[in-house]
């Protein structure tokens, strides 16, 4: 009772700060996300200069990664593996589940964080929710890693490659398929008839404001 109490307060504490992050910076700390946004802002703009950022965001993944788990091999000396993801069962069965879990994850994300329709200030608390949710359906069979740099950093620091090819391509797969499938049942409202089309607004604290000017004028008027 004692641990679950631990850990229930652990992922509250996670998905409080990942919502507060995502306040802050956008805070890509998935290779796989990152490249489905590469993709879909280059099929939008052929010529954008924040794509020229793209590799350092995985240059930054990568590194930090690594680094992170190097020092944990360092200061949990003489333990040598440490914070692996390798399968349980045969390969297409981890295969499989991370192309799932990640697609989930990346349908989550495109809804809550790509959506000018829903509440901007929730999307790291939703995401955050759906890879804890995620990460506990997979864990048992593939270690729910839904991030190639999340597997190579261990991988490499404890030398266990059991695998690791899994980690890449399931990704990549679900992220795909997450992204493109949410893109295709999008509904998008039709430009009303003699307006430059409705307002996009992505904030609640706007939508907000707007509803209380909206009060306050009919309040006048009355």
């Amino acid at each position: 009772m004692a641990s679950s109490s631990y850990l229930s307060n652990d992922l509250t504490q996670l998905a409080h700060a990942a919502s507060q992050l995502a306040c802050c910076m956008p805070a890509d700390l998935n290779d796989a996300q990152r490249l489905i946004r590469f993709i879909q802002r280059s099929r939008r703009v052929q010529q954008d200069s924040k794509l020229r950022f793209v590799p350092f965001y995985w240059a930054a993944q990568f590194t930090g990664a690594m680094c992170a788990a190097f020092v944990l091999r360092a200061v949990l000396y003489p333990i040598d593996v440490l914070g692996t993801t390798t399968p349980t069962g045969p390969h297409w069965h981890a295969l499989v589940i991370e192309i799932v879990v990640t697609f989930n994850m990346m349908f989550v994300t495109c809804a809550v964080a790509t959506d000018s329709r829903a509440v901007g200030e929730l999307a790291g608390l939703a995401v955050g929710s759906a890879v804890c949710i995620t990460s506990i359906f997979a864990g048992p069979v593939s270690g729910g890693s839904m991030n190639p740099a999340r597997t190579l950093a261990p991988a490499v620091a404890s030398n266990v490659y059991t695998g690791l090819w899994i980690y890449f391509l399931g990704p990549v797969i679900g992220t795909l398929s997450g992204a493109w499938v949410y893109t295709y049942i999008r509904f998008e409202e039709a430009p009303a008839a003699g307006k430059d089309g409705p307002q996009k607004l992505s904030s609640f604290k706007l939508r907000r404001l707007q509803s209380q000017s909206i009060a306050a004028d009919e309040f006048d008027n009355v």
